[in-house]
This record gives C-alpha cells, sequence and structure tokens, in this order.
C-alpha cells in the first residue's frame, strides 16, 4: 500500500494508538537513561497527574503539593540511572510519591503544624455543584481529612494506600 506523504503522520499515530503504555514508558525510559531531558519531560507528564492524585489522598489538601510532586519526580530523576525495570516505571514511581508523602507526614507530625490547607479543600470539591452541595462537600472532607490527621503517619499512609 503506498502512503501518500501528507497522511503519513495520521498513519503513524493510528500505529500508536494500539501500542501498550507500558511499552511506551520503557522506551521513554531508556532515553531518559541516556540523558534524553525530553524524553524524562515526557515522562513527568505522563505521570505527574496520578502523582498528584496520590499526594493528595496521601496528605491531603495542601498548599506544598506541587513541591512535594516536584521532589517526587527530582527523585525519580536521581534515581533513573539505578533502575532495572524490575517493576512497572508507574510502580517505581508510586513508591517513591509514597515515601515522598510519608516523609512530609513524618516531619509535619514532629512540627506539630496546621496538618491541612482549608482554602486547598475548595479545589477536591466536584466543580459545577449546587452551593448546598459543595458545603456539605466540603464540611466531609474536613471531617474526613480531620479524622486522617489523628492517625501516626504510618497508619495514615497504610490506610490511605488499602
Amino acid at each position: 500500500m503506498v502512503v501518500n506523504a501528507a497522511a503519513a503522520p495520521l498513519f503513524a499515530l493510528v500505529a500508536r494508538m494500539g501500542e501498550d503504555p507500558a511499552c511506551e514508558d520503557e522506551s521513554l525510559l531508556e532515553r531518559a537513561q541516556r540523558g534524553e531531558r525530553r524524553a524524562f519531560d515526557q515522562l513527568y507528564q505522563r505521570h505527574v497527574n496520578a502523582v498528584y492524585g496520590r499526594l493528595t489522598r496521601l496528605v491531603g489538601p495542601s498548599s506544598e503539593l506541587e513541591d512535594l510532586v516536584q521532589r517526587t519526580f527530582i527523585e525519580l530523576y536521581r534515581a533513573l540511572p539505578s533502575f532495572r525495570g524490575e517493576a512497572p516505571l508507574g510502580a517505581f514511581i508510586h513508591g517513591i510519591a509514597v515515601r515522598v508523602g510519608y516523609d512530609y507526614l513524618r516531619k509535619r507530625a514532629r512540627s506539630r503544624q496546621s496538618h491541612w490547607d482549608e482554602a486547598a479543600v475548595l479545589d477536591l470539591v466536584a466543580p459545577g455543584s449546587s452551593p448546598e452541595a459543595a458545603a456539605h462537600e466540603r464540611q466531609e472532607l474536613k471531617l474526613a481529612f480531620g479524622r486522617l490527621d489523628r492517625l501516626k503517619p504510618k497508619k495514615r499512609v497504610a490506610f490511605v494506600l488499602h
């Protein structure tokens, strides 16, 4: 079959649509391990939302979430040379995010600082909710995170991961 030059990118896109995401991670990982910054940027884009979600569930709504996400990817970057691929990359990143979240919880428990940012709770409320539903959801979230804050960091991580 002969494909004209204008249609070639479309055929390449359709061919990639059936690819396994883990295979693409492997390819990006190999390139990132060789020092290709663009490959690491693409890994970041593929996994940043999952890391953000995991950390939000672990530490609650916090003004420091962005810093924790960045710390997770800094740790990933440092660990790339030693990553052997015995587990999927997503699981490896998940483990780093959990460790970063746990360290944050331990430090926060020692400093006895405010455990979560009430203003950040607003970001967790579903958009488009009625004012009454949004107020109820905010109250439920405050109650849930307040109860989580009473747990020791190790137990909190275990509870949230379960």
